[in-house]
């Protein structure tokens, strides 16, 4: 959805006038600006005077967040891998076995070989799941920076014409 004017912009948060504007309502600002025309965005930038120190607020938020999360999908892969760990010790230790027969010993071979691609596939999500919040949060700060930047700007070349 394109917020083309103010009103609806507004009505998405659930708020009457910018007076409301709380800390939770401000980061779903910051979600939705990506969907706003750049008039939009501006008039609402002008609006909120704190817009400045509320992006570092957000940002610093963003940050805490996206720090815990990496931190628990840390300890979480390391629980998945030492679980893994155990399997792989427990057919490796029957491979040493004098007494397996050839057929035994291929069932190994292929759950070690099973567990290799278990965490091949591990890697590749994880890889994928910093690119994904690594990227979000990227954009979210490219979104906010550059609204900052088009509204001092703006605000340099209307008082530059002026002179």
């Amino acid at each position: 959805m394109l917020y083309d004017n103010e009103q609806l912009v507004l009505k998405e948060l659930g708020m009457s006038s910018w007076r409301n504007l709380s800390r939770d309502k401000f980061m779903k600002l910051l979600s939705i600006m990506n969907d706003m025309s750049d008039e939009v965005r501006l008039k609402i930038i002008e609006q909120i005077p704190q817009f400045a120190k509320l992006c570092i607020e957000a940002l610093n938020t963003a940050k805490e967040a996206y720090q815990k999360t990496l931190n628990e999908n840390k300890q979480t892969t390391m629980e998945i891998i030492k679980k893994i760990d155990n399997i792989r010790e427990t057919f490796s230790k029957e491979l040493n076995r004098d007494n397996l027969s050839d057929e035994e010993r291929m069932f190994i071979y292929k759950q070690l070989a099973e567990i290799a691609n278990i965490y091949n596939g591990m890697d590749e999500r994880s890889k994928k799941f910093f690119d994904t919040i690594f990227g979000k949060l990227l954009m979210g700060l490219g979104l906010i920076v550059g609204s900052v930047i088009v509204f001092v700007g703006g605000k340099f070349l209307l008082s530059s014409n002026g002179d």
